[in-house]
């Protein structure tokens, strides 16, 4: 039985409907926001499928039959895994200009910074005074 509902003709209201023993009242609330109406929605939505539904699934698991899954005496399970027959696998080359997902290797050293003497010089000179002043 549903405790809330939506309003057929509007996104925004819904009934409540309260029950004590055998007496039951319905409310009537609404927002003024369609942003609240739509989070209130939503949340009503999550605890369906948080709570409500996990609960009809465990009792629809409950009454299907059991299968027996065991093996039988005697019987063996045979697993052909490829590559694993004994050879071993040769890499395949990867074809030019393909880098297979992976990042192009580092540029060769001829291309790299100079990190000598000269470096250093360039970073202890003094910068030239402005002659605005």
């Amino acid at each position: 039985e549903r405790y809330v509902e939506r309003v057929l003709d509007s996104s925004r209201y819904w009934v409540l409907k309260i029950v004590n023993g055998e007496r039951h009242a319905f409310i009537g609330f609404g927002f003024s926001d369609r942003n609240d109406a739509f989070d209130f929605n939503a949340c009503l939505a999550d605890f369906k499928a948080t709570f409500i539904d996990k609960v009809h699934e465990a009792r629809a698991a409950e009454a299907l039959p059991k299968k027996d899954l065991s093996l039988k005496e005697g019987q063996t399970i045979t697993v052909n895994l490829p590559g694993k027959g004994g050879r071993r696998r040769v890499p395949q080359v990867p074809q030019a200009g393909y880098a297979g997902g992976v990042l192009a290797p580092p540029p060769s050293t001829g291309t790299a910074l100079q990190t000598g003497s000269k470096a250093t010089e360039i970073a202890t000179t003094e910068p030239a005074e402005d002659d605005f002043a």
